[in-house]
């Protein structure tokens, strides 16, 4: 038997349960990649604006999320009181 099972989730449910947490303040987005670096332990971290008007790409040599982390916490669906929450 395959212990891999694909994980399904209706995109409403997704929005729904994120929703709450969604920003449009680019300044508190960026903000918060500092603050995950710095919690991830980083050292260093690197900001690339040359693609400014694509993209600004944040990288830091904090410790990463592992693979128990992201099965545990990312892809855990809870259902309470008939709500989906992302957990």
């Amino acid at each position: 038997m395959n212990k891999y099972m694909p994980l399904k989730v209706n995109s409403n449910a997704i929005t729904e349960a994120l929703g709450r947490d969604l920003t449009e303040d680019y300044s508190i987005v960026f903000a918060e990649q500092l603050k995950n670096a710095k919690d991830a332990g980083a050292k260093n971290v690197t900001i690339d604006i040359s693609h400014f008007d694509q993209e600004i790409l944040i990288q830091d040599d904090g410790k990463g999320t592992d693979f128990n982390d992201v099965v545990d916490t990312w892809l855990t669906v809870l259902l309470l009181n008939q709500t989906i929450l992302i957990h």
